[in-house]
């Protein structure tokens, strides 16, 4: 399973980013976990995590 990046946010500011395969989001708060299955973020209800968007490479500019 190929790793994503999740954007780690409280009270919507981002606080870092963090690398796994999966995510999940249930009633004891957010867990991102690796691709052997250990728990490489864990966050209660004040934190989410968001699949970091692919941002289009800006063309350079002359």
């Amino acid at each position: 399973m190929a790793n994503k990046t999740y954007e780690i946010r409280k009270d919507g500011a981002l606080l870092f980013t963090v690398q796994g395969a999966r995510c999940v989001v249930d009633g004891m708060g957010v867990r991102v976990y690796d691709d052997e299955g250990d728990v490489v973020f864990n966050g209660d209800h004040s934190h989410s995590a968001v699949k970091e968007p692919v941002r289009p490479v800006e063309p350079a500019t002359e």
